[in-house]
């Protein structure tokens, strides 16, 4: 209540100061006006007693010389006319002075002009905001009155450090161990060179010994789907206890030339650019006939969709082929169209069934099994494509 009753005084001051500065002013400027009002009037008469001296002086001269009416006349206009014009000149150089004043104390005056009077206003408005704020609302008083508004950033600044900034990905790494060929197709297994590193696509650059010497490289980009949409693979051991397998990242370089030197070397892209290229690897594609892995078969009109994101792929070969061989079998998968990357996990051996769920619902997904033995030797089996419906459809 004090505050308030202070700040009615100050105003009641200010503007009791500002009436009395107008007034003074104002009578300043008056007496200003009367007083080259009453100056161009003594002018005035002066002159006009002049001219009726220099004119009743002219009469006098002419009638004593004799000149003619004529002459006389002539003599009179000239002389009217040169008192009129000294007159003109008289009253407009009075006007000119009163509206220097006048402008002068204007600008003195106006304070909207002053280049301070937009930080008077502007402190009067805050004070004002002020008052508004502590009426409304008491508890804002000990913030108000404390240093002039100092806003706390700690927690902004907690949030930026803890942001993960998109980068450039480290080189992948092809896992040899994994990698296997045929006559007419090399199966490259990627990982990423760090578990936190983000990546969109990988470019695989390959090309055959004559191919390299002529300088000739080629080409083939993978995509990656989101990790939501990443689906996941149940080898069925039986009906109460499924096993996730692990997965792996599948690069299928296709339409080989058999017995053929190749190299191959792959580099990781997202938004924030493509990192340099993996270390260069060689593999020899065999001949057709000295394959010795037997070629997998998917049992299509077995084979089918089991939701509107998951399906069953039946596959005899891991059961029919003996655990001394040797040969590991690998389900793969990934949607039509889009160049997408394929995904896959190994078969438990001996199991026929394996589900994939996760599936992207109402998308086409393609599938093959991959035979491989610890030689790096492989197999591909048919491509098998399933559409999914989705739900409610």
């Amino acid at each position: 209540m004090v505050v308030v009753v202070v700040v009615v005084v100050v105003v009641v001051v200010v503007v009791v100061v500002v009436v009395v500065v107008v007034v003074v002013v104002v009578v300043i400027v008056v007496v200003i006006v009367v007083v080259v009002m009453v100056v161009v009037n003594v002018v005035v008469v002066i002159v006009v007693v002049v001219v009726e001296v220099v004119l009743v002086s002219v009469v006098i001269a002419v009638s004593e010389v004799g000149v003619t009416a004529v002459a006389t006349v002539v003599v009179v206009v000239v002389v009217v006319v040169v008192v009129v014009v000294v007159v003109v000149v008289v009253v407009a150089v009075a006007v000119v002075v009163v509206a220097v004043v006048v402008v002068a104390v204007t600008v003195v005056v106006d304070d909207d002009k002053s280049p301070y009077s937009g930080n008077i206003k502007l402190s009067s408005s805050v004070k004002t905001c002020e008052l508004c704020l502590e009426t409304s609302e008491p508890s804002l008083r000990a913030i108000l009155n404390s240093s002039r508004y100092r806003v706390d950033f700690r927690r902004q600044r907690q949030a930026l450090r803890a942001l993960n900034f998109l980068t450039v990905p480290r080189p992948p790494v092809i896992d040899l161990q994994k990698c296997s060929r045929g006559h007419d197709t090399v199966m490259l297994v990627l990982t990423p060179g760090s578990t936190t590193d983000v990546v969109d696509s990988y470019t695989i650059s390959y090309c055959s010994e004559e191919q390299k010497y002529l300088g000739i490289e080629e080409t083939v980009t993978y995509n990656l789907p989101p990790p939501e949409e990443e689906a996941v693979i149940v080898s069925v051991q039986d009906s109460d206890s499924p096993r996730q397998a692990a997965t792996l990242t599948f690069a299928l370089i296709e339409h080989l030339c058999s017995s053929t030197y190749y190299y191959f070397r792959a580099c990781a892209v997202n938004k924030a650019g493509q990192s340099v290229h993996s270390d260069l690897v060689q593999c020899v594609t065999l001949c057709k006939e000295d394959c010795v892995v037997p070629v997998p078969s998917i049992l299509e009109n077995q084979s089918q969709q089991v939701s509107a994101t998951s399906a069953n792929i039946v596959c005899h070969s891991p059961a029919t082929v003996s655990p001394h061989q040797g040969v590991a079998h690998f389900l793969l998968y990934r949607p039509v169209g889009g160049a997408c990357i394929w995904k896959g996990e190994e078969f438990q051996q001996g199991r026929e069934e394996h589900t994939v769920t996760g599936l992207r619902e109402g998308a086409e997904h393609q599938f093959l099994v991959v035979a491989c033995n610890v030689r790096g030797e492989g197999q591909v089996s048919q491509k098998l494509s399933l559409g999914f419906r989705e739900t409610g459809t």
